[in-house]
Parts: structure tokens; sequence; C-alpha cells
């Protein structure tokens, strides 16, 4: 497991994602529908220094969450930076601005930017974006057994990981050509649970029994410290997709 890892998750938005809101990053954002945010995100491993600077914002909101992600057995999502998970009982896609949207900021090294969407419609038409076909027409919404149909359409769970959050927010001025507004920005502190490991080419077994073993901090995202440690195979398609270097440096 990613035991004792912690991670602190910068994130200014204006749009909502509903049940978790993933924040991992420095991020500047636009309005969204309900069910979508813009996200510009940025990783970085806490110090101790920082860890009593946000000490001292007050009270952090707490919550836990299970994210399960799934990709193609070559790998077409996340290769292409999508990031398809079950977040509890909700599916959500993240995928990456294009450059020519109007929400895409200039790019800074380091920094990730994303759409983050809920919407079963979009969701449903990852297999067209990868380049599959579905067993069946996906269903208007989520079907209880939305996995089984994504494991039916090639799209299949690569790991999941329980993560432990302390939620802290700041409210800071920011001026724009409508005048001044205000921001809010959640700086998120996370600790992240290995709960389930599927190795390259193998089937699912229990994560926790790798406890101790990893808990160090890190401040490449849990999920790619996961694809590291457990899923090399995967972990060097991304490398040789360009999508490390593009995230990385």
């Amino acid at each position: 497991m990613l035991a004792a890892r912690s991670l602190i998750r910068i994130l200014r938005r204006s749009g909502a994602v509903g049940g978790g809101a993933a924040a991992r990053h420095l991020s500047t954002a636009t309005p969204s529908p309900a069910d979508a945010a813009d996200e510009v995100e940025r990783k970085f491993a806490p110090t101790p220094r920082t860890l009593v600077l946000l000490a001292s914002l007050g009270t952090p909101r707490a919550t836990t969450f299970v994210d399960r992600y799934f990709d193609t057995l070559d790998h077409l999502l996340t290769t292409r930076d999508m990031w398809l998970r079950r977040r509890d009982a909700r599916v959500e896609l993240k995928y990456p601005m294009a450059a020519q949207d109007d929400a895409a900021p200039a790019p800074l090294g380091g920094v990730d930017y994303y759409h983050e969407t809920g919407d079963w419609a979009l969701i449903a038409r990852v297999a067209d974006l990868a380049r599959l076909r579905a067993p069946y027409p996906a269903p208007a919404v989520p079907p209880p057994d939305v996995e089984r149909w994504l494991e039916r359409s090639g799209v299949h769970l690569f790991g999941e990981l329980r993560t432990h959050r302390r939620r802290y927010v700041l409210t800071l001025p920011v001026g724009g050509g409508g005048g001044p507004q205000q921001h809010r920005v959640h700086v998120d502190v996370d600790s992240v649970e290995l709960t389930a490991v599927v190795p390259d080419g193998g089937t699912a077994r229990d994560g926790r029994a790798t406890a101790a073993a990893h808990g160090r901090p890190y401040a490449i995202g849990e999920v790619l410290a996961y694809l590291h440690e457990h899923r090399p195979a995967h972990y060097a398609a991304l490398g040789a997709s360009g999508l490390l270097a593009a995230k990385l440096g």
C-alpha cells in the first residue's frame, strides 16, 4: 500500500464536481456545468513547515474515498492522459484541456490542465475516443453493473486506491477585467493506501499486504507512483508515449 504517503493538492476552481472533488495541484478554473470542472493542478510533497502553516488555517475538512482506475489492456486511455475512475459510486473522467480550449491558460512546467466530468453521456463515449467498440449501446445512465459494462467494452480495472484527505480552504483576491474577484483555493493533504493491485497482465489482488514498504513522501501523484512500483510495463508505456516527460520534465 502507499501507506503514509502525503501529497499536497492545491486547487483553485469555479466549476463544481459532485462527490469528493479531486484537487491535487495548483489549479485555475472556469465556470462549468454542475457535473464538470476545469482544473489546473500542481502536485508537490509537503514539508514540515508547510504542514505547520496549513494547521494555522484552522480545522480541515476530512474525507475518505476509494478510486478504482480503468484502462484498456494496451493503455489507450492513460497514454492519452485520460483517467477513467470510479470514485465510490460515481464514475468520473479526467482528460487534458486542448491547447485551443478557451479554458486552457498558458502552460506552466509541472502543472496539469484537465477537464473533469461525471457526465455519463461523455464518459460512455470514451470507448470511441479510445478507438474501441462497445459490445452493446451505452445506457442513458450508468448501469448498476457499470464495471461489467466497462469490462465488456475492453476497459479493465488496473488499480484501486483509498485516499484519506484533509482539505484546507483559502480565499484569495484575484484581479480581472471585470474587477476584483475572489477564488477559493483548496489545499488537500492526502494519505493514500493501495487497496488493490493489478499487475501488468495479471488479475487483481489485495494491495494492503504491501503496506509499510512504501511509506515515503512523493510528488508525482499517487497513480503514477503506483504504476511505477507495481505496473512497470504500464509505466513504461506512459514514458514511451511522451506523457511522463510532459508531466515530470
